[in-house]
This record gives C-alpha cells, sequence and structure tokens, in this order.
C-alpha cells in the first residue's frame, strides 16, 4: 500500500493494516446502522394555522397555547428502544461584520450599519460580505424536554405511535424572526435512544413561535417632548403624541405632534418610522461588541433609496410660527418582524423626528413604540385539512441512522 513518500517504509506495514481493519469495521458499521435503522416523523395534531399575509408554510403558534401531536417510530432490527424524548429548542443565530462600514445616518445618529431590506432571507443576499468578513454566533436553548416512555417501557422492531403535548410558555421569549443580520427559530425534536451502544436517531418539525414581550411594553411612553436649539439661540419647541404604545404588522400608526418655532428662521420638520437591530458579540474582547442596523419603514411615492429621509413625512414651519396637533399616518409593514430582546440581537422600533438646523448635531428625536400582539387573529389564518396535508408532506424532515 502506498504511504504517501516516494518508496515505502516496511516500519509502516503494520500501520497499513490497523488503517485496512478499521476501514472494513466502518463499513461493516455501516452496513449495520441500514439494517437497523430508527425512522422518526414529528407530527402536529393542531397545526391549523399559518402567518398571515405570508406563504410561509411552517405552522403557527402563539405564547401560551398547548402543542398536540404524535411522534411516528418505525424501529428495524437492533435491540430495543428504551428512551424517547421530545425538545422545544430556540437557535438564536447572528452573522458578525468583521470589517463593516461606519456611516451616518441623515439624522445624525451614528450607526454601524448596512442597507439592506430587514425582510430579505437570512444569509441568503446578493450583497452579502466575504466569508472571510464575517463570523456566526449562535446560542441554543433548551425550552421544554420531556420524556415519552416510562422506565418499564420500550420499543421493540416495527412501527409505533406516541402522543405528545405540552403548552408554551407566555412571555420571555424571543419571537419567531429572520432577516439578513439574524434569526430566531424554534424546532420541536424528537430523539430514540438504543439500549445497546447509546446511539440516537433524530427527527424535527420547525414552527413559527410569537411571543408578546411583557418587559419591553413597560418601557415605552406615548408623549415625548424635546427642545431644539437653533443657531440663533432661539428655541425649536416639539411635542409628539403616539396614539397607542403596541402596533401589530400592517397596521396604521397615527400620530399627532405640535411644534413651536421661535426661531427667525423657517426650518422643516420629518417624520419616519425605523426598525433598529442590535447585534451583540460576547466574545469580543478587543473590538466592539454591539453592531446597529436602522432601516426607515415608511413608503412614500417620493421615495430614493439612496436617501432614507426622502421615505419621510415633511412639515414646514415658518418662523416665529406653530402647529398646534398636526395629525400624521403611516402604515407599518405587513411582514415585520416581533419587538425582541435577547442575548445576541434585539429589534426595536421608533418613531424619528428630525429638525433640518444646519450646522447643528442635535436634530433628531426618538419615540420608541412596540410591535408585539394584540389580536391573534391579525397573524394567523387558517387551512383546510387539503392544505395541511400537502404543507406537512412537504415540510417533513426524517433522519433516520
Amino acid at each position: 500500500m502506498f504511504s504517501g513518500t516516494l518508496f515505502d517504509n516496511p516500519m509502516d506495514d503494520d500501520d497499513d493494516v490497523d488503517d485496512q481493519i478499521e476501514e472494513e469495521e466502518d463499513e461493516f458499521t455501516r452496513i449495520n446502522r441500514r439494517q437497523q435503522r430508527r425512522i422518526i416523523i414529528v407530527w402536529l395534531d393542531n397545526d391549523q394555522k399559518r402567518m398571515a399575509h405570508s406563504k410561509d408554510p411552517r405552522p403557527l403558534y402563539f405564547g401560551g397555547e398547548e402543542i398536540i401531536g404524535h411522534l411516528s417510530i418505525e424501529i428495524q432490527g437492533g435491540k430495543p428502544v428504551r428512551q424517547v424524548k421530545l425538545m422545544l429548542i430556540n437557535l438564536v443565530q447572528i452573522r458578525w461584520c468583521k470589517n463593516i462600514q461606519t456611516q451616518r445616518r441623515s439624522s445624525n445618529v451614528s450607526t454601524e450599519k448596512r442597507r439592506k431590506s430587514i425582510f430579505a432571507d437570512y444569509f441568503n443576499t446578493s450583497a452579502a460580505h466575504n466569508d472571510d468578513d464575517k463570523q456566526f454566533f449562535f446560542e441554543r436553548h433548551k425550552i421544554i424536554e420531556l420524556d415519552l416512555l416510562s422506565p418499564e417501557r420500550s420499543l421493540a422492531e416495527g412501527k409505533h405511535e406516541i402522543a405528545f403535548r405540552f403548552q408554551l410558555p407566555k412571555s420571555s421569549l424571543p419571537s419567531s424572526m429572520k432577516s439578513c443580520n439574524g434569526l430566531s427559530k424554534y424546532t420541536i425534536e424528537a430523539f430514540t435512544v438504543d439500549d445497546h451502544n447509546g446511539h440516537e436517531s433524530r427527527g424535527e418539525k420547525e414552527i413559527i413561535l410569537l411571543v408578546p414581550n411583557v418587559d419591553l411594553m413597560r418601557q415605552i411612553e406615548r408623549k415625548v417632548t424635546h427642545t431644539f436649539i437653533t443657531n440663533d439661540g432661539n428655541n425649536v419647541d416639539i411635542s409628539v403624541m403616539l396614539d397607542r404604545k403596541i402596533y401589530q404588522p400592517g397596521e396604521m400608526l397615527s400620530l399627532s405632534i405640535s411644534i413651536r418655532n421661535e426661531s427667525d428662521s423657517p426650518t422643516e420638520c420629518l417624520v419616519a418610522m425605523y426598525q433598529r437591530q442590535i447585534l451583540r458579540n460576547c466574545e469580543q474582547t478587543d473590538q466592539m461588541k454591539e453592531q446597529i442596523y436602522d432601516k426607515c419603514l415608511n413608503d412614500s411615492p417620493n421615495r430614493d433609496d439612496n436617501d432614507e429621509m426622502s421615505q419621510a413625512v415633511m412639515i414646514p414651519i415658518d418662523a416665529n410660527s406653530q402647529v398646534q396637533d398636526e395629525p400624521i399616518q403611516m402604515r407599518l409593514p405587513h411582514n415585520l418582524v416581533l419587538s425582541l430582546d435577547c442575548s445576541l440581537i434585539t429589534i426595536r422600533y421608533y418613531v424619528l423626528i428630525t429638525i433640518n438646523i444646519p450646522e447643528n448635531n442635535d436634530q433628531s428625536m426618538e419615540i420608541p413604540f412596540l410591535v408585539s400582539i394584540t389580536n391573534h387573529n391579525h397573524f394567523g389564518r387558517r387551512i383546510d385539512s387539503a392544505q395541511r396535508i400537502n404543507t406537512t408532506t412537504s415540510l417533513q424532515r426524517q433522519i433516520s441512522r
């Protein structure tokens, strides 16, 4: 057997024989495993809901709801299965760009950002950074774990069905989301553990889980006031009142704004909605630990992709004048992810108010609001039995070993 040098070393003959034996054993193991298969399929019996305004085929659940389903397990050969585990897993992952460029938004709020769509498929955009310019960080959390077999029970060769049910937590979990910067996803994973060698086989099914963030709700104020100082030393006083704290995707955000301009110069006020994604890298010690991505959500007919503030609502303000309770309405996109806060990624929403004061860094104020759940029917749509069968069959992942 050729050993990798120009001439074989006689001292290497024993090593070559050992390698050949190991290769034969590996092949025998592979054949044996094919004869001793465990096929696991996760079925959900109450998966009638899907995301509204979306073609996403994954079943939809809300925090606090119950998941009911069963496992189909087929055992071919081998010793009996004595352990069957079911877990709900949350995976949070971010893409960290090493050499991100610093830009300044027109509101003069300094951010580290990429101007990409917040709705793009994660890690799958044509403008993605090179592999050498990015790192991936993830956290995997076990939310629920169930033992589906009692200690005195085992599964012999053949086909078996095991029912399961569990209740989802009502809060304190990040909702499912994905963007070009990161993701939060949930999978129901089932495992069988063989009695003789501890070999595991697995089946899984991904779901969409939407959970309201109660902690973020307490941090929101509907009314915000601010005073800007103009170049001539006079005040521009602004008061903004949102019609409520919480909005759902696709809803109309309404606010009233009052402005008093004590300056001798006319100015203008720009109003826009923003989403902010904050990525955190807990492993960084010598570099920045946060990257911030802001994206304007306004959909204006005067939209200019090179100038985000071209999408804003503009209010002209004459010199020494005031605007009282000016109503403004802006519609949120239908496919927004919910506000969330976890260790790797935070999603925030805010209304940005910008006053055009040349050569003045203090030009803007932010009024935060929450995108969350107030009505389950707004998010979910029910599907019929035929659609359930088609989508379940196409989505079902089977892993056999």
